[in-house]
């Protein structure tokens, strides 16, 4: 489904076959064209077996995963015994913590330990959050596609840790990973016996980053909440990750550029980021409208949704047993 940008004001909602969708920012192509950022309301009920929705570029994975499986084989579907629609609702009530891969992510490392551990959390982990000293806090750990590395665990012990992942992965995620749940895409039909394997595994809606995906499950395991931490979009202090910063290499294909971050203070970030910042906005206005609150923790960068604290302040809200309800966000005004 590709929609001409002009023809849709940012914020505006309306309804294509069948889906409710909100308009919550613009996409530039490579081809130098823009299409829209789509948001579209999930229910927890109904299993999403369609083919025919797109949050971002996501037609240009299609070939890359044919080439893929031409090249694998089914080697993760002669692996995949278990699926996601096993932790549908399996945390229900439950807040979920779900960690982004920015600069801030080391520094809220104490307070998601404590929250996990004593106060219920569940925490979903991505990407190189293990080495920002996260892996003994994960209860699950989340990739996404064949741009997956394996240094972002090598040295950690996953033998115990739940992984999710799609079908397209590298194979070193069956080599490292015994416990993996999958799941189908809503977006590309390249895997094997399509609609009876979303059926059967279950499905996520990708969205530019494996934190869409994360945040569509957190809302499928029943979540009472979800809160976001580490997620600056930014390249706060001029850092990319924990001890990567944004060298000159970097920045000369990605054109970042300054901005103002959640306290007003500059920071540096890219279209990249901001579009992802922007769908994510988008969809945690469905997700708030289904009965989920939603928060950021995160310390620094321009993820400015409706509810926004510090890690400390939210562990201290926590610690009170007080009832948190996030400013309801808006997108477009």
């Amino acid at each position: 489904m590709r929609i001409q940008y002009d023809l849709h004001e940012l914020g505006s909602r309306f309804n294509y076959g069948g889906q409710d969708l909100l308009v919550c920012g613009k996409q530039d192509n490579r081809e130098g064209s823009s299409s829209v950022l789509l948001a579209r309301r999930w229910k927890r009920d109904k299993p999403d077996i369609s083919v025919d929705f797109f949050t971002s570029d996501n037609h240009l994975f299609a070939p890359t995963v044919r080439m893929l499986r031409k090249d694998h084989g089914d080697a993760h579907d002669a692996h995949a015994e278990h699926g996601i629609t096993e932790l549908y609702g399996k945390h229900e009530g439950k807040p979920v913590i779900i960690l982004g891969c920015g600069p801030s992510l080391s520094n809220a490392l104490p307070y998601v330990k404590e929250l996990r551990e004593k106060h219920g959390h569940i925490v979903i982990g991505a990407n190189s959050c293990m080495h920002a000293g996260f892996r003994h806090c994960l209860d699950y750990y989340s990739v996404l596609c064949w741009m997956t590395q394996a240094w972002w665990w090598r040295g950690f012990e996953t033998k115990d840790l739940p992984c999710i992942t799609s079908f397209h992965t590298p194979l070193e995620v069956i080599r490292d990973f015994p416990i993996r749940y999958y799941y189908d895409d809503t977006f590309l039909d390249v895997t094997a016996n399509k609609p009876e394997s979303r059926r059967k595994y279950g499905t996520l809606d990708g969205g530019m980053t494996v934190i869409y995906c994360n945040l569509h499950l957190a809302f499928k395991m029943g979540a009472s909440r979800i809160v976001f931490v580490g997620m600056d979009l930014a390249y706060t202090n001029f850092m990319d990750h924990k001890d990567d910063p944004l060298n000159w290499e970097k920045a000369k294909g990605r054109h970042p550029f300054a901005t103002r971050d959640i306290h007003g203070n500059t920071t540096l970030t890219d279209k990249n980021m901001t579009a992802q910042r922007d769908l994510l906005k988008g969809q945690t206005v469905f997700v708030e409208e289904e009965g989920v609150s939603v928060l950021n923790i995160t310390d620094n960068g321009i993820f400015d949704i409706g509810g926004c604290m510090s890690p400390g302040d939210y562990l201290d809200s926590v610690r009170a047993n007080e009832n948190i309800v996030p400013v309801f966000q808006k997108v477009g005004g």
